[in-house]
């Protein structure tokens, strides 16, 4: 069950006819633990699937936490505290508004150590190749570039192909093949 973290309220007509819903959500509001409330049309329905984040501090207020379970019941919106982290079970975390990457950190956490796992696999595969890379144009380069292997090779089979340095030719001096 997907689950919107919301910092509104949304009361319906008969809940802004209850003095105890409406003083709950005004003592919400005035304490900061949500930002408006926002009364519903008549035919409308209630939004689903909202919770309220509520600040750790706010959590330890009796008032607030009364106004709070009052809302709660008569609206079905889901509330927890700030810093609550998933436990239980992935159904019961998921239940309580927490995101899927919330809960395979908390409680699948062998999920991210093999992530963890292939990541460091493959930066020890890259490095390796890296350096085989490295090392191969290294011999390359010593066997020949700079001991000139590969132009002695092709000198031998073909003595014009290749000329030497500082030479130069025109058109009617260049060697024909």
């Amino acid at each position: 069950m997907a689950v919107t973290k919301i910092r509104t309220l949304f009361l319906n007509n008969m809940d802004m006819l209850d003095e105890e819903m409406v003083a709950a959500a005004r003592l919400l509001e005035r304490e900061g633990v949500v930002d408006g409330v926002v009364q519903i049309a008549p035919d409308a329905e209630r939004p689903k699937g909202l919770a309220l984040i509520v600040p750790q501090e706010k959590m330890k207020l009796m008032p607030v936490l009364n106004a709070l379970f009052k809302i709660a019941e008569e609206t079905g919106l889901l509330f927890r505290e700030e810093g609550e982290i998933p436990s239980v079970s992935p159904e019961y975390a998921a239940s309580r508004g927490f995101s899927e990457e919330e809960i395979t950190t908390h409680l699948r956490p062998w999920v991210a150590e093999r992530a963890k796992a292939i990541a460091k696999n493959i930066a020890e595969t890259k490095k390796a190749y890296d350096e085989a890379v490295l090392a191969g144009v290294a011999a390359y380069n010593d066997e020949f570039v700079n001991k000139g292997g590969l132009v002695d090779e092709i000198k031998k089979d073909h003595p014009t192909a290749v000329p030497s340095l500082g030479t130069s030719y025109t058109e009617d001096s260049a060697p024909k093949p």
